[in-house]
C-alpha cells in the first residue's frame, strides 16, 4: 500500500460476500501494483465504488468511493485515466469496463505493447460482429426459405445471389414480426453486439468467451497437477484452492454457456421475443461474462510463470485474486452442482511479501502492463 494510504490508517477490511454478480463489481485492469483485482461497483446515489483486496492478504476488502482513488494511493497515469472514464461511464458491466479499458490502452498510456494489442484487438472485433451479423443473416434466410417451402410455396433458386436472398427472406419474415423490413437487418446488427463475446452454435472461430474457458480449463489442469507435486503442504493446498474454485466455475460456465448458444436455433422466435421484450435476452447473453469476469488475469498470471519459482510466487497472487461466486448464481443453474460448494467461502491465505514491497514496485506495473497487452490480444 502506498505512504499515502498508511498514513490515513484505513479502517478493518470489512468482509465480502455479494449476492449478486452487480454487487460483486467488475475486475477493472489497474496497473498499480495495490489496486490488482480492485473491482468497481454501483454505490449509493449513482456513485461508483471501489472495492480493494486486502493489501495485507488477510480476509476482508476495502470499500471506498471511486472519486478516492487518487487520494487514497498513487496510482499510474494510466489508472487515473482509468478512474475518469469509470466514473462516467452509463453503466458498470464487464463489457463497458473492457470497452474503457481497452480504448485507454490503444491511447498509449499501458505502454507500447498494450497500445498495439488494443488496436488490433479493436479490428478483430469489429471484424467478428460483422461476420457473426452475416452468420445471423444466413440462419434468417434458411429459416425463411424452410417456412415458405412448408407453405407450399415454391422457392427459387437463388444460391449464387446471397443478397437477392437476403431481401427475400427478410420480406417474407418482417410480415409475420409485424415491423418493416428496414428494422429486421438493424435488429439482426444490434444482435450482433449483444451476441459477440459467447458466439453462436456452429460458429467457424471461437468466441472471447470459448477461448476463456479454454484457458481456463487448461490452468485447471496445469495447476491441479502442480499441486499434486509440491512437498510443501502451503503451496500444495494454495494449488488446490486455485484448482478447485476454477473447476466451480467451468462447470457452471458448461451450464450456462448453452443456454445462450440456445437462443438462435431458432431465429424467428428469437426475433420475436427481443421485440417483445429484449432485456431479458440480455442478461442471459451477459451471464458468462459476469461469471468469467476477473479470471483472465488469474490464468495470464500462471501462463507467464515460466517455471516452477515462479509458479511457487504467483500461485499465492492468484489465490488472493480468486473471484467469489455470487449466490446470483443459483437462478442460472440446475439443482446438479452443489450448492454447498458455492456458499462456501473461499480460504484466505497471506501472500509472498516480497512481491508488495516498495523496491519492486515498478517491476510490477511493467509486468502488469505487459498482461494488459496479453488479455487484449486473448482470442489471437
Amino acid at each position: 500500500m502506498s505512504n499515502c494510504a498508511r498514513e490515513l490508517q484505513l479502517p478493518p477490511a470489512k468482509p465480502f460476500d455479494p449476492t449478486t454478480f452487480l454487487e460483486r463489481g467488475v475486475t477493472v485492469p489497474f496497473t498499480t501494483p495495490v489496486l490488482g483485482g480492485a473491482r468497481a461497483r454501483p454505490g449509493w446515489g449513482g456513485e461508483v465504488e471501489l472495492i480493494v483486496r486486502n493489501p495485507y492478504g488477510g480476509r476482508g476488502v476495502y470499500i471506498m468511493p471511486w472519486r478516492n482513488i487518487c487520494d487514497l494511493f498513487r496510482p499510474t497515469v494510466h489508472d487515473r485515466c482509468l478512474n475518469y472514464q469509470i466514473l462516467a461511464a452509463p453503466s458498470i458491466t464487464p463489457r463497458t469496463i473492457r470497452g474503457i479499458s481497452q480504448r485507454i490502452a490503444a491511447g498509449g498510456l499501458a505502454g507500447d505493447e498494450a497500445r498495439l494489442a488494443a488496436q488490433a484487438s479493436e479490428q478483430r472485433e469489429l471484424q467478428n460482429r460483422v461476420t457473426l451479423n452475416f452468420e445471423l443473416l444466413e440462419r434468417l434466410i434458411e429459416q425463411a426459405e424452410k417456412y415458405d417451402r412448408n407453405a407450399g410455396r415454391v422457392v427459387a433458386s437463388l444460391a449464387h445471389d446471397k443478397r437477392r436472398r437476403a431481401m427475400r427472406a427478410i420480406a417474407s419474415i418482417a410480415p409475420r414480426l409485424g415491423i418493416p423490413g428496414d428494422e429486421v437487418s438493424g435488429i439482426l446488427e444490434t444482435l450482433a453486439v449483444c451476441l459477440e463475446c459467447v458466439g453462436i452454435e456452429r460458429q467457424g472461430v471461437p468466441s472471447r468467451i470459448d477461448i476463456i474457458v479454454s484457458s481456463l480449463n487448461q490452468t485447471i489442469h496445469e495447476v491441479s497437477l502442480w499441486a499434486c507435486q509440491q512437498l510443501n503442504d502451503e503451496l500444495r493446498a494454495l494449488g488446490q484452492i486455485v484448482s478447485e474454485s476454477a473447476a466451480l466455475t467451468s462447470s457452471i460456465a458448461a451450464v450456462i454457456i448453452p443456454n445462450v448458444l440456445e437462443l438462435t436455433s431458432d431465429i424467428f422466435n428469437f426475433l420475436q421475443r427481443w421485440i417483445h421484450n429484449r432485456r431479458p435476452i440480455m442478461e442471459l447473453a451477459m451471464r458468462p461474462e459476469w461469471l468469467l469476469d476477473g479470471w483472465e488475469q488469474i490464468c495470464l498470471l500462471w501462463r507467464t510463470a515460466g517455471d516452477h519459482a515462479s509458479h511457487a510466487v504467483v500461485i499465492a497472487e492468484m489465490a488472493h485474486l480468486l473471484p467469489v461466486i455470487p449466490r446470483e448464481v443459483f437462478d442460472w443453474i440446475e439443482p446438479g452442482i452443489e450448492r454447498e460448494k458455492l456458499i462456501s467461502r473461499h480460504r484466505v491465505v497471506p501472500l509472498n511479501t516480497d512481491w508488495r514491497t516498495g523496491a519492486q514496485v515498478f517491476e510490477l506495473v511493467a509486468r502488469n502492463e505487459h498482461l494488459r497487452s496479453l488479455e487484449l490480444s486473448f482470442g489471437t
